[in-house]
């Protein structure tokens, strides 16, 4: 797992975007769900060669999370969050699919964030709204595709000693 000091910052174009681990995007989504509970919409969808997006929508800000399930109980990963984004957009594309149950918990170095609730699933909708967010996200998805395979090697090298 990464910890505070482990986020790496890349260039998607001209533009600087921070990696950071899902432990320390759910801390800044805790700490905004804190001051306004409302207005949360939460997305997933499967992206390629195994891995999962999920989108948190709250008002003018957008997280995004990739991952990658080790077992049914644990996902290793990292995100980056997308400022001023068109949230009438975003909203709309974010209702579609199916409800589903998720949760996400992420240890701190005091106690344990947990995010839980009703989402919605559809790898259509996720793909959707990785195309309207950026002409750059193909590079950041490649970004964080790396970053959670690095991730995963440095945690897990038996299982890619296994499968190549």
């Amino acid at each position: 797992m990464f910890f505070k000091d482990e986020f790496l910052s890349i260039y998607v174009g001209a533009l600087l975007v921070s990696v950071k681990p899902i432990g320390d995007l759910l801390m800044e989504m805790k700490k905004r769900y804190d001051k306004d509970h409302r207005g949360w919409r939460v997305l997933s969808g499967q992206a390629d060669h195994g891995l999962y997006d999920t989108f948190v929508l709250h008002r003018d800000r957008l997280w995004q999370m990739k991952t990658e399930p080790v077992n049914p109980f644990e996902v290793i990963g990292v995100g980056t969050t997308h400022r001023r984004v068109d949230e009438g957009l975003h909203n709309r594309i974010m209702q579609e699919g199916k409800p589903f149950f998720f949760q996400l918990a992420a240890p701190q170095r005091k106690g344990v964030v947990i995010a839980q609730g009703i989402q919605r699933y559809s790898d259509d909708s996720a793909s959707q709204l990785r195309m309207v967010m950026s002409d750059r996200q193909e590079q950041l998805d490649r970004e964080l595709h790396t970053a959670v395979q690095s991730m995963s090697l440095k945690r897990f090298p038996e299982r890619h000693a296994m499968y190549g």
